[in-house]
């Protein structure tokens, strides 16, 4: 008998230190900064995964500042795209290397614990998009 607890026990912690590929962590990313008019930047967010429709909307963080006004677009192919739509004096101002995060809502960070810990955490509605980098802008 000893021995069947043993093994339960085993295949249990076995069991639950595997990750679930259905409970993943969706991945985002910069695809691409572009010049929309001369007084408008954009930048667009990507996944492989449609990003999701519901009640909040999809902010984007350049450090400590924040966007919402975007354009959200899922073709149907799987492929989810937002278009984040920045005043170019923003864009100007923001410093090069500045961290850049996508979130689901809007983020309430916890007393000593950052942006960026928080992105790290699989639960929650936000994800680390690298650094600004402003070679990317496209005319």
């Amino acid at each position: 008998m000893k021995h069947i607890i043993v093994l339960l026990i085993a295949m249990l912690s076995l069991i639950s230190t595997q990750e679930v590929k259905g409970q993943e962590k969706q991945k985002a990313r910069i695809s691409s900064i572009s010049h929309k008019e001369k007084e408008t930047v954009v930048i667009t967010v990507s996944s492989k995964r449609d990003f999701y429709v519901g009640n909040n909307v999809y902010m984007l963080y350049i450090g400590n500042s924040r966007y919402e006004l975007s354009e959200q677009v899922n073709d149907g192919d799987g492929t989810g795209i937002i278009h984040f739509f920045l005043p170019v004096q923003d864009f100007e101002k923001a410093e090069n290397g500045t961290p850049m995060y996508l979130s689901y809502g809007e983020l309430e960070v916890p007393d000593g614990m950052t942006v960026e810990a928080l992105c790290r955490e699989n639960f929650c509605p936000c994800w680390s998009l690298g650094k600004l980098n402003k070679k990317m802008l496209k005319p």
